[in-house]
């Protein structure tokens, strides 16, 4: 799983796990000097105009699917993770995560982003040559963006905590 899709689907499953406390684990391993998250955008009516014009973006550039699959890979790793937990749970917040669930999500957090005019513009360009060119290829440039960036972190811990020394021979 990409680095872009891990984050994408640790969002996800907060959002639709945001009704349970999180586990004092979770909230020790969280650092102190991390940025609070954004408000979530509330819901409101969205202009009709610009509801269906992020609509077709979402549908354009398949965010509705990406994110669907990436709330039940989460959701599968999570389960895996906690074999105590009854399996039905997990199955009631797949069964939740549906497509008009998650775009009417979306678009509430694209309306409070985007202005219209930004909207009509990405719908623009995701019409041309170029931005389909774009739509082709970013998954794959997400998973290698993810790959390298994951080799890089690998690296980095490595040059940050290097492998214990073998212990000395007794003689």
């Amino acid at each position: 799983m990409s680095l872009k899709s891990l984050c994408i689907a640790a969002t996800a499953a907060a959002a639709l796990l945001s009704t349970t406390e999180l586990s004092a684990d979770i909230k020790q391993a969280t650092p102190k000097s991390a940025p609070a998250p954004k408000p979530a955008p509330a819901e409101k009516a969205i202009d009709k105009a610009k509801g269906e014009a992020i609509a077709k973006l979402l549908n354009t550039t398949g965010v509705v699917a990406k994110n669907l699959e990436a709330i039940k890979q989460s959701l599968a790793e999570t389960k895996r993770a906690n074999p105590k937990v009854d399996p039905k749970v997990f199955d009631e917040l797949e069964k939740g995560a549906t497509s008009n669930v998650v775009g009417n999500l979306l678009v509430h957090v694209y309306d409070h982003y985007y202005s219209l005019a930004d909207v009509k513009a990405l719908n623009k360009f995701f019409s041309t040559k170029e931005g389909q060119a774009y739509l082709d290829k970013q998954t794959t440039v997400d998973m290698e963006s993810g790959r390298i960036l994951q080799l890089y972190m690998e690296n980095l811990g490595k040059k940050l905590a290097p492998a214990p020394a073998a212990p000395a021979k007794k003689k």
